[in-house]
Order: C-alpha cells, then structure tokens, then sequence
C-alpha cells in the first residue's frame, strides 16, 4: 500500500503517435482586408482543426474516440463547404456531449458527441457581403449548473470585432441566446470566462508601438446577470479605423492570440501577436511578468498542462514545458523538450492531457506573403476568364468561372503528450498485457514489486493454455514468493509432459 501511495507521487511524461494522414489542401486567394496580425496569425496554423478526441481536415469531421494509446474512429461526416476554412474553429463542450464547429460566415454549427448534426446558431453578419472581421475569434463553454437542466453547456462566443454573445445550448432543446453585446473595445481575439468570479478577459487588440497602459491588451469585465450584462472594470482603448486594416498600412497592432488558465483558476498564461508572453494573476489580472520578444525562436502558444506545468510552443516548431518557477528562464533560454513541425498547434483540453497536432512545413506563402499570392490568384483568374470570353467569340459554350486556388499535399501527425503517475502506467500495461514494460517500470523503480508482473504475465499463460517449458524457466522460477510458486505448480493444469516435469522439478 504504501508503495502505491510513493508510485502516485512520481509523475512521468509521455509521448507518442496515435495517427498520421495526408490530405490535399485547397487554398484560395487570401482575403486582404482582414487585419495583418489575425491573419498572420490564423493563416499560419495547421490546415486542420483538431478538439480532444475528434479531428476534422478539409471540411470532414472525424470522430474519433480514444483508450489509453488506441484511436478508434467512431464516424465521419462531410462538413459544409466554407470559403475561408482557416478561420474556422472546433471544440467540445464543457459537458462533452456537443460539438460546436464554427463557419467565416459567424454561424456556430452543433454536433452531437458523435458527430450528428443538430442545428446551427447564427451571429450577426453581413448577409450578402462577406466580412471577416465578423467571424468568430473564439468560443468558450462552461457547464450549465442553473436550474434549468433542460441546457446542457452556457456557450460565449466572441466575435473578432468585438461583439460578444452568450447562449444556452442543449441536444433536443436546441438553444436561447441569454444576451448579445458589443465589448467597445474594437477589434478582439480570444477570451478567458472565470464563472466562479463572473469574470470576463477579452485580448483587445493593441498598438505594439505605443506604452501599454494594458499589458498585452487584456480587457476585465464584470459578469452580471441583467441589462448591460457586462461592465467595464479595465479595458483597452479603442484603435484605428479601416485604414489600419489594409495590408499596407502603416500601423502595426498586435493582440493576445493565446491563453490559458490554470486549473485552480489563480495563473493565466497568454502570448500576443509579436511574440511577447505574458502571467498574469487571477482574479487580479496583475502582471507577473513579461518577457518581450526581441529575437530567435518566437512563442505563438501557451496552454497550462498541470497547475503549476506550462507549455510554450515556438514558430519554429520548438516546444518547453517548464515549471511556473522555472519558466521564465526557460522561454529566455528557449530550453526546448520537444520540436515539432512549424505548423503545429497544442490542445490541453484536460488536466494532464496534451495533444499535439503537427503539420508540413509547406504553404508558408500563405501567412507570409499573402498579398503576393492573392495577386498571383486573381491574375490566374482574369486569364482564366479572358480565355473564356475569347471561346464565347469564336462560338464556344460560355463556362462558369472558377477562382484560381493552390493546391498541395500535406502530411498530418497526431500525437498525445500525457502526464501519468508511475501508478497509473503500471496498472495500464498490466490491463494491456505488456508484460515487457512493466518489468522494464520494475527494474526502474524500488517500489515496483517484480512478482507483481511475473504473476500477472503467468496467470495470462494458464488461462490462454499456453505454457511452455519457456515460459516455466522465464517466469514462474524467476518469482521470489516461494510459496506462490509451489502453489502454481501444484495447481497447474498444463497437458504437456514436459511442461509437468518441469514443473515437478521447481515445486
């Protein structure tokens, strides 16, 4: 008993492959009046969206479900075509019962658990005219612990100009908006909800130039349950028009694109735009400390894996996982644990649960020179379209016009980086009859008894029938409890003559 308390003690990381694909991805012409730092930012992720347990890449939702190191697909459902597919989002809700999928067009589409679909929730956008800054930036879920049991999850989403709307989301009874406002705060990203504080942190976005009078632009509201819904306790001022949306202004605004919170609520995490990295202090929201990217490796993610364990993911595909004590040092250092793909994101969506998904390090076109490709793309087109008005002269048919796309083949990977205790993994390749391993955990550790595994590993052997003279020499005499093993022996059933022998000459 008390080795089992010291084996829960020790914590031990792993990692290792649970899927890999390649998949053709369609890029079309980059939309140019969307912000450079979203889009340089957005359109440098994986082309695929992944959530815990799920994967869905060129508008297929897979479902998958997930046992220790195995990966079984539970369903596959083909997804709306969508114009700008990187600006697309994908989660479970809190509850796990839902899944949400968002579209560019600010319409939130909702799954069953297994990828059924339901119904859609539309947001307010342009109908006719296609406005990226009015998709959604982010989308967070909470339990629904009201009275009403009719609603599973309470669903925020936050829209990148900055509107923010809450809904009340179940299976069979669909859903109610609760209430739909602007923040006032302009443009937005993502966004942290503390329901324990009725707490709000929205990133809104900043000029990286100017003296931060908000580090990183963090925004704090109160949470209220009447009209405004929201009030302002800090928030950032409002920034430039639509000239500061334009590829080639001048203006240079940055904004948080990642956080994370700790499970016990008391740390936030977060990594802006231009790659400075920023704790805060929950409630308070009181800086920590800031560490300002100047140059090398630059942070583009952050997620908290354990309380006090935090991940930070670099352009460069270099990943730390470091101590909340240690991690300063760590990011200035860049002491990297892993490196990965240039496109790779991290999900965390439980404590000590980390997925990786990595993709090519191709398309890089795409987030850096997007003006260059979009041009490429629309004279592709006008030739295109010249040649179809020069075959409707000489008496062709006329044919529909198809914008110019790239195309490429990618390779996916899906890794799962979990924290287990030595307890768990011992007793997981116990379950999974790997034998090999755990004798391997057993001559690591003093408090893992041997015998524990020989007699596991030989009761499998009787009940399968197949012992041998082998397995008496490699397992039963290598058992220290004596008495056991004259036990096994006079019990065994073993039809073999030699087996009996054998077992006749170690009892």
């Amino acid at each position: 008993m008390n080795e089992m308390k010291e084996n829960s003690k020790i914590l031990l990381k792993e990692k290792y492959e649970m899927l890999k694909w390649t998949d053709t991805v369609e890029i079309k012409s980059p939309n140019l009046l969307i912000p450079t730092q979203i889009a340089s930012y957005v359109e440098s992720l994986p082309f695929c969206k992944i959530t815990s347990e799920c994967v869905a890449h060129f508008r297929q939702l897979d479902v998958y479900a997930i046992d220790g190191q195995k990966i079984v697909q539970e369903s596959s459902v083909q997804v709306l075509e969508d114009e700008f597919p990187q600006y697309c989002l994908l989660e479970f809700s809190a509850s796990g019962t839902l899944l949400l999928s968002t579209r560019s067009s600010a319409q939130i589409d909702v799954f069953d658990h297994q990828g059924g679909y339901c119904y859609d929730i539309p947001l307010e956008a342009p109908q006719n005219n296609l406005d990226l800054v009015c998709a959604i930036s982010a989308i967070r879920t909470v339990p629904n612990n009201s009275s009403d049991e009719k609603y599973a999850d309470i669903l925020y989403a936050l829209q990148y100009h900055g509107t923010m709307s809450v809904f009340k989301i179940g299976r069979l009874t669909r859903y109610q908006e609760l209430w739909s406002i602007s923040l006032d705060i302009g443009l937005a990203g993502t966004f942290c909800v503390l329901p324990n504080y009725n707490l709000l942190l929205v990133s809104a976005h900043y000029r990286a130039s100017a003296d931060e009078v908000l580090p990183g632009g963090l925004s704090s509201f109160r949470l209220i349950d009447t009209d405004p819904f929201v009030e302002p306790i800090r928030v950032a001022d409002e920034q430039g028009g639509w000239l500061s949306r334009l590829p080639f202004s001048s203006a240079s605004y940055a904004y948080l694109v990642s956080m994370s919170m700790n499970e016990s609520h008391s740390k936030l995490a977060a990594v802006s735009s231009i790659g400075d990295f920023f704790l805060f202090d929950l409630p308070s929201t009181r800086l920590a400390f800031q560490v300002k990217y100047i140059s090398g490796p630059r942070p583009v993610q952050t997620v908290f894996i354990e309380d006090e364990d935090v991940g930070v993911l670099f352009h460069s595909g270099e990943m730390i996982r470091s101590t909340l004590d240690d991690l300063k040092d760590a990011i200035y250092a860049v002491q990297y644990t892993d490196i990965f793909t240039a496109r790779t994101t991290l999900v965390a969506p439980r404590y000590r649960e980390l997925f990786i998904l990595a993709g090519s390090e191709t398309l890089r076109e795409v987030a850096l020179r997007r003006t260059s490709l979009a041009c490429r793309l629309w004279i592709f087109t006008l030739w295109s379209s010249f040649k179809n008005l020069m075959g409707i002269a000489a008496g062709d048919a006329p044919a529909p016009l198809e914008k110019a796309t790239h195309s490429e083949s990618l390779n996916f990977a899906l890794l799962h980086a979990p924290t287990r205790t030595l307890q768990e993994l011992f007793e997981r390749t116990l379950n999974e009859r790997d034998y090999s391993r755990a004798k391997s955990l057993a001559e690591s550790y003093d408090t893992i008894d041997v015998d524990i595994v020989l007699k596991r590993e030989w009761r499998d052997f009787c009940n399968s029938q197949a012992v041998t003279v082998e397995s008496v020499d490699n397992i039963l005499r290598q058992i220290h409890d004596k008495d056991w093993v004259i036990e096994a022996c006079s019990s065994s059933d073993a039809p073999s003559i030699q087996v009996q022998q054998a077992l006749v000459d170690l009892g």
